[in-house]
């Protein structure tokens, strides 16, 4: 394509970016530029009267009451201190129905108008390439979609764009150029270059008051038209009439004048007329979710966290409670997660976030702890099952999802589960070497560790891991006593997860749960140089204050003496006792069970009928 003669404000401002791309990548850009100062980000998206964007909320007083004070959310926060059950994120601008008129009430083509903090590269917006003319003539860098909130059905929002008053002009003759067709005209307003068909400018946006920063070079402009003529008035897509929906989305492909990209990308949507419809999660109508990791997705890495796609704005905090590292225990919210490991079922608590307070689309699911992976031998992967909860989550317009879905993936390996028991049981070995670390040797051999199936006992192929044949933990005497608390069991499903596969025996390398003997290294260590022994958990969380079943009575110090946590001298039994998921204490991260007690009359008192013995035998 070429730009002609008469875009030559056009053709300097090219001609500008790509000088200016190659000194930023060395200077950042001219210093003290007064047009490109600061963060590169979208500004304002309105009807041209309307706000859509920023997203905004009613500031919070000193009591965490809503006031009358709207402020724009721009960062997260002004989010997180005025969001609450009682002050939700208000509803985004529509267009008014009936015929299309101007932000001062006369006739005209409704229109978007972006503004951006910085001047724009026009290029990075509008595609000058012949097969452009489908999607409106812009690239992917901003796309203006109209989305049928029935059917699901997606098609290019039809209409004119301009940046800076520059549009894609295609003169019939197979020449496509960048021509600037609207201009500042010096006095306040704005107006149109001749030599131009009707169809081009004419129904430009002007005439109001403001109408000049529509072709300042920080401004996007997308104009209503779906017969390629502008000199006609149109609206864009009628909700009322045809359910459809606007979505709006702005990625870091748009760059300024200097080659920078937006510093964070936004997402939104709107409508022409009241927009009743229910909220849903993208792909509701098909039964193939916008939901990553899930649709039956296998061998999915536990660690990364879940995205989940609705197809408009909804209330962050109806989908949970923001990650916060303080914050163990999150509230629940419109999301559920639900374990299945073997014979094992338990939910998940988790922390939900908008990618950004730019997009309250898309939302990052974190689990509050890590979801189990499988081990390569496992029988069946582990499951996770995911639903989304149509009577919880709802619109900025307080309309809630109109279908609750589920959907479903499975865990591959990842980082195992540690359970090992403590000292004086246990032997804690510092590794030096290519892989530093630390490694523990199980003195005990009759506790529920994680791993304890290194050796396929079945020898058939694929691996089926059986550890009846394996684990020293069946052998433990304590297993079936009558009056103990919690009460051991031996598991019925003999293909577990190694959750609580028991010890493989006396001097032995502890596991974590995916068979790993490794149990602490890289990146968490790069080094071990020394070994200090501290003091157990139940001692430093305070046990005997956060279980209700716990009392200094069955807790004593190595002369005896009562305490308020086990001491070096005094293990647990089982040790040590099995994982359990939900953990017991998540507010101090203590997946461990209670070690067992037998009850007397008023005083507990510990319990362990292990006597010394053969440790590779009953």
């Amino acid at each position: 394509m070429n730009i002609s003669n008469r875009t030559t404000r056009g053709f300097l401002g090219i001609a500008t970016v790509v000088a200016l791309a190659i000194v930023s990548s060395c200077t950042q850009g001219k210093k003290g530029d007064r047009n490109n100062r600061g963060t590169f980000d979208v500004l304002e998206i309105s009807t041209g009267s309307t706000p859509i964007y920023p997203y905004r909320i009613r500031k919070a007083d000193s009591f965490g009451q809503p006031t009358n004070n709207v402020i724009e959310i721009n960062t997260s926060e002004d989010l997180k201190s005025n969001v609450s059950g009682n002050n939700l994120v208000l509803p985004v601008g529509i267009f008014p129905l009936g015929p299309p008129q101007l932000p001062d009430g006369n006739p005209g083509n409704q229109f978007f108008k972006i503004r951006f903090s910085h001047d724009l590269d026009p290029l990075s917006i509008l595609s000058l390439a012949p097969s452009a003319v489908t999607n409106s003539y812009l690239t992917t860098a901003v796309s203006m979609l109209a989305y049928d909130s029935n059917t699901e059905s997606v098609t290019v929002l039809q209409g004119r764009a301009f940046v800076g008053g520059r549009t894609v002009y295609n003169n019939g003759s197979g020449s496509i150029t960048l021509e600037t067709v609207v201009e500042d005209d010096g006095a306040g307003g704005v107006q149109l270059v001749s030599g131009f068909p009707a169809s081009v400018n004419a129904g430009f946006p002007r005439g109001f008051t403001n109408a000049v920063e529509l072709v300042s070079d920080k401004t996007m402009v997308f104009v209503a038209d779906t017969d390629d003529d502008l000199s006609t008035l149109e609206s864009f897509p009628e909700a009322v009439a045809d359910s459809t929906l606007m979505q709006l989305e702005i990625t870091n492909a748009v760059l300024d004048s200097e080659g920078r990209i937006l510093r964070r990308e936004v997402s939104t949507a709107t409508t022409v007329g009241a927009d009743n419809k229910a909220p849903d999660v993208m792909g509701f109508a098909s039964g193939s979710f916008d939901i990553n990791p899930g649709n039956g997705a296998n061998n999915v890495n536990p660690t990364i966290p879940i995205i989940i796609r609705f197809n408009k704005p909804v209330q962050p905090t109806d989908v949970g409670a923001f990650l916060d590292k303080n914050n163990l225990v999150p509230t629940g919210g419109g999301i559920k997660i639900n374990v299945s490991i073997a014979a094992r079922n338990f939910d998940v608590i988790y922390y939900a976030d908008p990618l950004s307070v730019a997009d309250f689309r898309n939302y990052q699911i974190t689990p509050a702890y890590s979801l189990p992976g499988t081990h390569p031998t496992a029988q069946n992967q582990t499951r996770i099952d995911l639903t989304v909860n149509s009577t919880v989550i709802r619109d900025l317009s307080a309309v809630f999802l109109g279908t609750t879905v589920a959907t479903f993936f499975t865990t591959g390996q990842g980082p195992g589960i540690v359970n090992a028991p403590i000292a004086p049981d246990a032997i804690y070995v510092g590794m030096v070497g290519s892989r530093p670390g630390v490694k523990i040797v199980d003195l005990n051999g009759f506790g529920q560790t994680t791993g304890g199936y290194a050796v396929d006992p079945t020898g058939v192929n694929p691996p089926v891991f059986d550890w009846r044949n394996t684990t020293r933990f069946q052998f433990n005497p304590n297993i079936g006593a009558p009056g103990l608390e919690p009460n051991l069991s031996k598991p019925t499903d003999f293909s577990a997860s190694g959750l609580d596969a028991g010890s493989p025996g006396v001097f032995k390398l502890v596991q974590d749960s995916a068979g790993e003997t490794l149990l602490l290294g890289a990146p968490y260590i790069g080094s071990v140089t020394d070994l200090h022994i501290g003091t157990s958990l139940d001692t430093v969380y305070n046990n005997e204050a956060l279980n209700v079943n716990v009392s200094r009575v069955n807790l004593v110090d190595a002369q005896g003496a009562l305490a308020n946590g086990n001491s070096f001298s005094s293990v647990p039994h089982p040790n040590p006792p099995p994982l359990v998921f939900p953990p017991p204490n998540p507010g101090a991260a203590i997946f461990g069970q209670e070690p067992t007690a037998a009850f007397g009359g008023c005083v507990s008192n510990p319990i362990n009928l292990l006597v010394p013995g053969n440790p590779d035998g009953p």
